[in-house]
């Protein structure tokens, strides 16, 4: 897209380029189209950058964030490009950097805390543990 080309730098290479990438960036973009716990969401996540994602029906999400976010605390969705516009561009404006920065803030700390290394050793240690108990 010839509009775009002085923005378009090519692709963001996995591992610690992306994520100082998305650290730097005000606003990342989820925009998978069929599931909203995508991975590059929880990579958006566990970088405690802000992030808005696209919207998808909940019988129509194969992975839903909404089952483990609170929409508009710690997630903010859009529904089309209308919406999306529109939420960018409040997100942008320097009276909401606070807001933005206390969503992204309670977004990480959720995801550390259900999806770390840390709850998902435990969790696995659990469910090793209670599956021993029951044979």
């Amino acid at each position: 897209i010839p509009e775009l080309k002085k923005f378009a730098k090519g692709p963001a290479t996995n591992g610690s380029f992306l994520n100082q990438l998305m650290n730097r960036s005000k606003i990342c973009v989820n925009n998978s189209a069929g599931t909203s716990l995508h991975m590059r969401a929880l990579e958006i996540l566990g970088s405690g950058s802000f992030m808005i994602s696209r919207y998808i029906p909940s019988d129509l999400d194969n992975a839903d964030l909404r089952e483990y976010f609170v929409e508009g605390d710690e997630i903010v969705f859009f529904t089309d490009e209308e919406d999306f516009r529109k939420k960018v561009a409040y997100y942008l404006v320097d009276d909401h950097v606070e807001e933005r920065e206390q969503i992204a803030k309670r977004a990480h700390k959720k995801a550390l805390s259900l999806l770390g290394y840390k709850a998902v050793a435990k969790k696995l240690i659990e469910t090793v543990y209670e599956g021993f108990n029951h044979e």
